[in-house]
């Protein structure tokens, strides 16, 4: 009888020994799930109540509950530590952009102006060379215009050489003289000289196509403003056109002398 008692007594002791280990699951189920429910949204009202929620629950089973507790305040402190790290980050990040957009802002600006500058200082110097060739009578053989990449200077072969010639009269010497002054408040503007022919054969030695002949002409009209410093060398080129891209119809007479020309085109700065 005593036997039996005694193997009773123990098999009941067996059976309630898993209460304790199930226990410690609990708890560590509901730490984890608190866990992930702060790292989700570190919200501190919200962190705080669940802690003190936590603290109540654990001071029911006080097995682990000092460690499990460390471990939950520990990761929010980390989540909340790498949150406020990302607002920093996004918070410089955002500064930068606005400062570069500022930076940007400015340099447009400031390239506006200089642009706005430049076409006044092109369309007073475009003016001026109007006077000096109205000035010197030759209106119906030379023109200026400002275009949109700068002073477009046409000056008609008919009073720049003679018949089938890329040397400079000396009656048109004394006009470009008058032009030099005007030209040189923008010698620091890329300059091209285009020479241009009629459709009329040139067969000769010297200029054996009209390619030589447009080419000669162009850089004749270089060497003379070069050597008056009111173009620099480094900032001019020259073209040759030859009998292409006609102004005017190369059937009449009247047509082929407006085709036989040099053009000076004085350009922008930004081109």
């Amino acid at each position: 009888m005593a036997r039996r008692k005694k193997q009773q007594h123990q098999e009941e002791g067996v059976g309630e020994g898993w209460l304790l280990p199930y226990s410690d699951m609990l708890t560590l189920l509901l730490g984890l799930f608190i866990v992930v429910a702060a790292m989700s949204n570190v919200d501190s009202t919200k962190f705080n109540a669940l802690k003190t929620e936590f603290n109540q629950v654990m001071a029911l089973n006080p097995v682990n509950s000092g460690a499990a507790t460390n471990s939950v305040i520990d990761t929010g402190k980390s989540t909340a530590s790498a949150t406020s790290g990302a607002d920093s980050d996004n918070s410089s990040s955002s500064s930068l952009t606005s400062k570069e957009a500022a930076e940007s802002s400015e340099k447009a600006t400031e390239s506006s102006l200089r642009e706005q500058k430049e076409t006044q200082q092109l369309k007073q110097v475009a003016q001026n060379l109007q006077s000096d060739i109205k000035a010197s009578g030759n209106s119906a053989n030379a023109s200026v215009s400002v275009e949109s990449d700068g002073i477009h200077l046409t000056l008609s072969s008919n009073i720049l050489f003679n018949s089938g010639s890329a040397d400079l009269t000396s009656s048109v010497k004394t006009m470009l003289s008058k032009l030099v002054p005007d030209i040189k408040k923008v010698n620091s503007n890329p300059v091209v000289i285009a020479g241009y022919t009629d459709n009329v054969p040139s067969n000769t030695a010297k200029y054996p196509s009209n390619w030589e002949l447009s080419s000669a002409r162009a850089l004749t009209v270089m060497r003379y403003f070069v050597s008056q410093g009111a173009i620099s060398q480094s900032k001019v080129s020259i073209q040759a056109y030859g009998e292409n891209n006609p102004k005017a119809s190369n059937s009449t007479a009247a047509g082929r002398a407006q085709n036989r020309r040099v053009e000076i085109i004085i350009q922008r700065t930004n081109s």
